[in-house]
């Protein structure tokens, strides 16, 4: 039997991992777009990669702790402010 509320924290997790990807994919694409010719600054592509598993490690957090009561909430909150600040390092 399912926790409560998991059907929501699935749907959450999912929202964050596209969104994620499409980022990635942007980046991995063309990644002198993404920032404005990111290969000629040095800490572009390290703050970027620590943004992205910043968010990937609350994602699982959230799924690892979701017996808790607000606590998987808590982490997927900040698993979409890391992608939120990943959107706006990247300039999309």
């Amino acid at each position: 039997m399912d926790a409560p509320g998991s059907a929501a924290l699935k749907a959450e997790a999912l929202r964050l991992g596209f969104a994620g990807a499409a980022i990635a994919r942007l980046d991995v694409e063309d990644p002198g777009a993404a920032a404005g010719a990111a290969h000629y600054r040095a800490w572009y592509a390290p703050t970027v990669i620590t943004i992205g598993l910043l968010g990937l490690a609350c994602t699982i957090g959230a799924f690892a702790s979701v017996h808790r009561r607000r606590l998987p909430f808590a982490l997927l909150g900040a698993a979409s402010v890391s992608l939120l600040i990943g959107w706006v390092v990247t300039g999309l």
